[in-house]
């Protein structure tokens, strides 16, 4: 059996990959948010940064397949819009009006409106990323990390910008075509990574750079382009696995993990038994959207004064447990069922598994 004909069949676990995958974004920002000094490394990147490829590897697979099921781009940007607004429009304006001012009345420090004002706007339109946080007054002024009350949501203007270009794609070329345009993006993707780990400069950009997860999309979305020739076989992960950790033993080779990497996520999600976990509530998207704001709460209130950064990851993790699984069914979940009822598909929302073992469409 195919990769593609797997994932028409067959029940998967990518809503449980996804969840590990936010939970490790979190587990990743304890060390900056709680000051607990450096975090381990693998290869130049810090576990969020493996998670962050990880999520992109995947994404680029699933947005590939929402692109070529829709004939109609527009309702390829709806589907699209549905996926990450909804939750994100509403995050934004609780951390901003709800959470920062309540912290600073709590704490005495200074909040501002009109910077309250500007964050939401920023991120609310996706401008984070291209330009940069913006502080909330001195709502954080002494914490570890004193400007960023939601850091992640950077990633989501490049997130966007790689549904834009897919989409774009989609529309332009067709079939061989198609492909040959995806393989190309992975392929540039993949030099830049190339010039980067051999210029000393670059290198500590690379670490917080987009290059990284973009070429992780379109390694995911070149996957899914040749998805039927991909043997899904549990055989074919073991020389995938020795591959990846050869890799990374020999160090500033990180350009040749990503395709492994997402190979390896994609073929996993057949492999591990949590076909049903997250079928009903799939609350990995709020775990990594509100994981930050949760953190920077905890630091507030100084509990990482007084534990270990193994207590302070457990904390932060059942602390966001509750406002994402209030993201997915007051938010996310109805959005999904505008979408149906607006004949709008959504793939990467709606790959959970029937009681038949088929995807729910």
């Amino acid at each position: 059996m195919t990769l593609g004909n797997a994932f028409a069949t067959r029940g998967n676990s990518l809503n449980a990959i996804r969840l590990f995958l936010a939970a490790c974004v979190i587990i990743s920002h304890s060390w900056h948010i709680g000051g607990y000094g450096p975090e381990p490394e693998l290869i130049g990147w810090n576990l969020g940064r493996w998670a962050l490829i990880g999520f992109f590897g995947i994404s680029g697979y699933l947005v590939t397949m929402s692109r070529l099921a829709h004939k109609s781009s527009m309702r390829y940007v709806q589907a699209r819009a549905l996926r990450i607004l909804p939750g994100l429009w509403v995050c934004v304006p609780v951390v901003a009006f709800v959470i920062a001012p309540t912290t600073a009345a709590l704490t005495g420090r200074l909040y501002s409106i009109s910077d309250a004002a500007e964050f939401a706007m920023r991120n609310s339109l996706l401008l984070a990323g291209p330009l940069g946080p913006r502080p909330i007054g001195e709502t954080l002024t002494g914490m570890p990390d004193g400007q960023l009350w939601d850091g992640p949501l950077w990633t989501l203007f490049w997130e966007a910008f790689c549904y834009l270009v897919v989409g774009i794609c989609g529309a332009v070329f067709r079939h061989e075509t198609f492909r040959l345009a995806i393989s190309l993006l992975f392929a540039i993707g993949t030099t830049a990574l190339i010039v980067i780990s051999q210029v000393e400069d670059l290198r500590p950009w690379d670490s917080n750079g987009p290059v990284a997860p973009l070429t992780a999309f379109f390694a995911g979305a070149m996957v899914f382009c040749f998805k039927n020739r991909v043997t899904l076989r549990v055989g074919i992960l073991v020389p995938l696995l020795i591959f990846s950790i050869l890799v990374t033993i020999i160090d500033l080779l990180n350009f040749l993990i990503i395709l492994p990497l997402t190979l390896i996520l994609l073929l996993i999600a057949f492999v591990i038994p949590l076909q049903k976990f997250g079928s009903k509530f799939d609350i990995s998207y709020g775990m990594y959207i509100y994981g930050w704001p949760v953190q920077q709460c905890l630091a507030l209130a100084g509990i990482q004064l007084v534990s270990p950064a193994s207590v302070f990851i457990v904390i932060s993790l059942w602390a966001t447990l509750p406002l994402a699984w209030l993201s997915c069914a007051l938010v996310e979940r109805p959005a999904r069922r505008f979408g149906r009822r607006s004949h709008v598909y959504c793939p990467d929302l709606e790959l959970t598994p029937t009681r038949t073992g088929r995807l729910s469409e």
